[in-house]
């Protein structure tokens, strides 16, 4: 078992949250130290001072596992980069990963979430599903 903490379109009543089926949700937590940028229909997180994500953390098995780092296209394998990257946290539910994509926030164009939660930023834009 490993535990995955989400942020965006894995989230809760997400269109991507089936990704996390037979997943136990452990709960939320307000990841401090990343920032988050919209990429249009999904965000990105990654390690800045100051900011703070609001994730869940699902406690996950192999296979729901595969399937995130499939949609996230994270290959732990890759000899080059992937989509994502995966990067260890402390969470209140013990270590989990999160996915993040290093240098997003230098790149010009792209939407910051001040808020840090993407459902919230979505508003009622989001589809909800379930």
């Amino acid at each position: 078992m490993i535990n995955i903490a989400v942020y965006g379109t894995l989230r809760k009543g997400q269109g991507n949250n089936p990704c996390l089926m037979g997943s136990k949700m452990l709960g939320t937590h307000q990841l401090k130290g990343y920032s988050m940028v919209s990429l249009g229909g999904f965000p990105a997180i990654e390690k800045e001072e100051g900011g703070s994500v609001l994730v869940e953390v699902y406690e996950c098995g192999p296979e729901a596992e595969q399937r995130c780092n499939r949609l996230e296209g994270y290959d732990p394998d890759a000899t080059t980069h992937s989509f994502y990257d995966r990067e260890e946290i402390d969470t209140p539910f013990g270590a989990a990963v999160v996915y993040t994509m290093p240098g997003i926030l230098e790149e010009r164009g792209n939407d910051r979430i001040d808020s840090g939660d993407w459902l919230n930023h979505m508003g009622s834009k989001r589809p909800v599903y379930g």
